[in-house]
């Protein structure tokens, strides 16, 4: 793979490249130069333990002659790149920007169209080119054990183009870097999954209106498996009234995260476009509202597996507007009696646009809330956990009840 400046031109007219599996590569071979190479994917090279200055250029084809007068020589590589993936090497440990020639520091400037940034099972690699991405969208970090470390360094540059961040695995992530939240950053989606370390979530604070602004563009927000996230601070006061806060979230999901107790009511209710709901599985959850007053564009809403929640119907106000469409509600609390049951049921009895209700009860619970036969729109319905030997007469009600 090793090859002269002058054959490597040779690849001048390339737009992808997937380097996989080559079992005998220890260096990385030159590739910054192709002019027209937009795609790269490097890939189970598991000897490579260093991407060196020399993977943007081969060795002498730099111009060492030009420098600047803090002694930087700078040379703009991987022009044309959009695509850049970095999987399964885990013998990586390090990724440079910098080389040292006749005494002078050179820093290797590169990726000015690059867009979207991959770096997954790569548990050993801690560090990362520091020039920045200008033009990068969309970052996913995965299986690296300092991948905060990675995520530190690409974010202290500048991250105001970024819309997608997915961070799933990385051990050390105990909080988000202040960089996604500043620099005018316009963050759309966050996902964020199975970091353990992780026990605090933190959104900006009241009183910092440029945080604020970065938190508007934000649609999409996983919050997944995070084993010791205990808590998501999220600040107080009427956001969504000021045109702040998540106005634009039209996505939440907060699923198998074992020791949260608490989701932030000023969350959901600075979230008026939101669409699709889901809290499932977090069992020590005591506390979460859900009014549909505040969120009149929600149309799925799934709240299940959280045995310490009293209450798991939506808040649903007279008068209210609203487009809830699907409803799972499951699992309740140990102390939860069918007759406290009954009168929350009672709640969703005025939301017309509902189709399809799943809902659990308790298997000594020999009979269904009466309350159910008023949903007489339902098209699909599932019923889980009852012991109810015949279905009641009303049920002939569900003229347009097609799948049960």
């Amino acid at each position: 793979m090793n090859r002269s400046a002058s054959d490597a031109h040779m690849l001048d007219k390339l737009i992808e490249l997937k380097l996989i599996d080559c079992g005998r590569c220890e260096e990385i071979p030159a590739l910054g130069h192709l002019p027209q190479l937009k795609i790269l994917e490097l890939v189970g090279l598991k000897n490579v333990k260093s991407i060196s200055p020399y993977f943007y250029h081969p060795r002498g084809g730099i111009n060492e002659s030009t420098s600047t007068e803090s002694g930087y020589c700078q040379s703009r590589l991987f022009g044309a790149l959009e695509s850049f993936k970095l999987h399964d090497m885990p013998n990586l440990v390090e990724w440079t920007d910098k080389m040292s020639t006749n005494n002078a520091a050179r820093v290797v400037d590169a990726f000015p169209c690059l867009k979207s940034l991959a770096i997954s099972k790569c548990p050993n690699l801690s560090s990362a080119p520091s020039h920045g991405f200008p033009s990068l969208e969309e970052l996913r970090i995965s299986e690296v054990e300092k991948g905060s470390v990675l995520l530190d360094i690409i974010c202290g540059s500048n991250l105001s183009s970024v819309r997608s961040l997915e961070l799933h695995r990385v051990s050390d992530l105990t909080c988000l870097p202040d960089g996604l939240f500043y620099n005018e950053c316009q963050l759309t989606s966050l996902k964020i999954m199975e970091c353990p370390s992780l026990t605090d979530l933190k959104f900006p604070g009241d009183d910092d209106h440029a945080c604020d602004a970065s938190l508007q563009h934000l649609e999409r927000l996983y919050i997944i498996a995070c084993s010791n996230l205990m808590s998501i601070k999220y600040p107080r006061g009427q956001l969504e009234s000021q045109g702040r806060g998540l106005i634009s979230l039209r996505d939440l999901r907060i699923l198998n995260c074992e020791t949260l107790t608490d989701i932030p009511s000023t969350m959901l209710e600075s979230s008026p476009s939101l669409g699709y709901l889901m809290v499932s599985n977090c069992p020590k959850l005591t506390s979460l509202t859900v009014d549909l007053e505040t969120m009149p564009d929600l149309f799925y809403l799934e709240i299940s597996h959280c045995y310490n929640l009293r209450r798991v119907f939506p808040v649903v106000r007279s008068n209210c507007v609203c487009h809830l469409t699907q409803l799972t509600l499951g699992s309740l609390a140990d102390d939860m009696s069918f007759q406290d049951f009954c009168r929350d049921f009672e709640s969703i009895l005025s939301l017309r646009s509902l189709q399809d209700l799943t809902f659990g009860g308790k298997f000594e619970w020999e009979s269904l809330p009466d309350q159910l036969q008023h949903l007489t729109a339902l098209t699909r319905l599932s019923l889980l956990y009852f012991s109810v030997e015949e279905l009641p007469e009303w049920f002939g009600n569900f003229s347009s009840l097609r799948t049960l």
